[in-house]
């Protein structure tokens, strides 16, 4: 496709990114559980030691601060993330369900076009042609 849809291709790029992270991130934070869980100890802080500055707290309220910062932090990406692809499924949502499934597994699962048109049931041509109809209708809702 030409620079003119770069923009809409890499919209769709970043939804299955982020959906691929927020995977990754959601399986961080039950694995956190499941050791808290069994009973897993984080251990003992040594960042003080390398900032030059004394800890006052224990160890075991050290592991716990950060490992609250930690969940929250995660936590707060997955939001950011999970907010910014609710926002480009609200711009699919404006396609036909084919230009839709074309975009999602070209751009978002970065099929090749014959496996994409191998899924879709239509040949490579015709795929490319929906791919750019579909773009063109993104280009113009993001425009707007």
């Amino acid at each position: 496709m030409n620079d003119r849809n770069s923009s809409s291709i890499r919209i769709i790029r970043k939804y299955g990114r982020n959906k691929e992270r927020i995977s990754r991130k959601k399986e961080i934070l039950e694995q956190l559980e499941e050791k808290k869980r069994d009973g897993y100890s984080i251990g003992k802080d040594y960042s003080a030691l390398f900032s030059g500055q004394r800890s006052f707290s224990s160890s075991t309220e050290n592991a716990a601060i950060h490992n609250v910062d930690f969940k929250s932090q995660i936590n707060e990406e997955i939001l950011d993330m999970e907010l910014e692809n609710l926002w480009i499924s609200n711009l699919l949502a404006e396609l036909e369900d084919l230009h839709k499934e074309i975009l999602i597994k070209k751009y978002a699962e970065m099929h090749t076009w014959d496996a994409l048109s191998y899924m879709v049931g239509l040949s490579v041509s015709r795929c490319q042609i929906h791919a750019k109809r579909a773009l063109q209708i993104l280009d113009e809702l993001l425009e707007a």
